[in-house]
């Protein structure tokens, strides 16, 4: 019997090791606290935008049949009468006639070189074969890195280096045979080419674009007429594009003043400042950055959003081209203290984390200067000789406040002031 009880008391003995050591090893593996660091963040704040530009445009209406070829690019200045397209009955009359236009600017390259004479060149002999040397090496340069938008005037530049130190160097050059064969290869794509090309020329001055989006017309100037809140968001919302665009060649910006109308939440709206100039960035490209000017501020603080009036003088070529936008409006920016929102606690009244000191818990204070969904950014208060108020008019102890390099609990259930870890 006593052998028995021996040996239940054994196991049981040994059970208890077993749990006992299983404790020991999940208390030391498992812990229900984490935290994290409190470490300096730079921000910006910034208020996020729903809204139309609005330009005054033209819209340029040309039918066609074939194929079109612009003289501009997008943005760029254009003058009432000048040619900002031409026309050709099919891709191979346009090809054929780019290759005449290079051509002859060749011709009269040839030309010009050669009414120079041996005896004009000779005199800058020197400077010719420099800029022989420096034009092959800037030729070369775009070749190498990709970069051809600068390739065919600079090639130019380079033969007309290279053609007049030939005429220098040898005493027989003769570039009129070349002229001869230039002009019969002209001739012979002439012959070639079924139609007339057709221009078309700028109905008045403004800032060209090939792009018709549809809201010609309908988003327009007239809308900053009526800024109700409801027109404002009909306008976001329900306006539609035409849909019929064919036959236009492009339009024109009259003004390189435009306006975005816009709805803003109405939480943010204090924010903005009539007059005040703020910076607008599109697409979340920093270095998309456009100043724009606040000119009319309608609030609706009994509802989710108001309307804001931003206006503007830069015009580029993307900015040419918007139209529905959400753009981010930035104001200023600092340094704090990056805070997860999941951390944020709220004890008697006053904003705050919990961290961990020294295996303590504590509660420290933050100063929010800046918040988003995800996460707080709290001012960084240091002791100094200085007094500082808080806005009770008491003074901070900045012992109180979450300082840098904290362990802030992002996690742990049951926390309060002094509870030991």
């Amino acid at each position: 019997m006593n052998s028995v009880v021996s040996k239940i008391i054994a196991a049981l003995l040994s059970v208890f090791a077993i749990v006992y050591f299983g404790y020991q090893v999940y208390q030391f593996l498992y812990n229900p606290y984490e935290t994290k660091e409190a470490t300096v963040y730079g921000y910006t704040e910034q208020v996020e935008l729903n809204g139309v530009v609005i330009k005054e445009e033209t819209i340029i209406n040309q039918s066609f049949d074939g194929v079109i070829k612009y003289q501009y690019e997008n943005a760029q200045k254009v003058t009432a009468g000048s040619k900002i397209a031409e026309l050709y009955a099919t891709e191979d009359d346009l090809i054929g006639n780019q290759k005449i236009l290079k051509l002859n600017n060749r011709i009269e390259l040839l030309n010009s070189v050669k009414d120079l004479g041996k005896a004009s060149l000779s005199t800058s002999a020197q400077g010719v074969i420099s800029n022989t040397s420096k034009y092959q090496a800037d030729v070369l340069k775009e070749v190498r890195y990709n970069d051809f938008s600068n390739l065919d005037n600079l090639s130019d530049k380079f033969l007309e280096a290279l053609l007049k130190q030939k005429i220098i160097l040898n005493d027989n050059a003769d570039l009129d045979n070349a002229i001869l064969n230039l002009n019969s290869e002209v001739n012979e794509i002439s012959s070639q080419i079924n139609g007339v090309s057709v221009e078309i020329t700028a109905p008045s001055s403004g800032y060209f674009t090939n792009q018709i989006d549809g809201y010609e017309g309908i988003i327009a100037l007239d809308a900053l007429n009526n800024l109700s809140l409801q027109s404002v968001k009909a306008l976001i919302n329900d306006t539609a594009p035409a849909t019929d665009n064919e036959g236009y060649i492009g339009k024109l910006i009259t003004k390189t003043d435009w306006y975005f109308v816009s709805l803003v939440e109405s939480k943010n709206i204090s924010y903005f400042s009539e007059g005040e100039k703020i910076s607008l960035v599109f697409d979340d490209d920093t270095k998309n950055k456009v100043s724009a000017q606040v000119i009319n501020i309608i609030p609706y603080l009994d509802e989710d959003y108001s309307v804001v009036v931003l206006s503007s003088e830069i015009l580029n070529n993307k900015i040419i081209n918007y139209r529905k936008e959400t753009p981010a409006a930035l104001f200023s920016s600092g340094k704090g203290l990056k805070v997860d929102r999941s951390a944020v606690r709220i004890v008697n009244g006053q904003i705050g984390v919990y961290i961990n000191m020294g295996q303590v818990v504590k509660f420290k204070k933050l100063d929010v200067v800046y918040e988003t969904d995800d996460y707080v950014i709290s001012r960084m208060i240091q002791n100094s000789d200085e007094i500082v108020l808080d806005d009770n008019g008491e003074q901070i102890n900045a012992d109180d406040y979450l300082q840098l390099y904290d362990e802030i609990i992002v996690k742990g259930e049951d926390l309060y002031d002094n509870k030991p870890l």
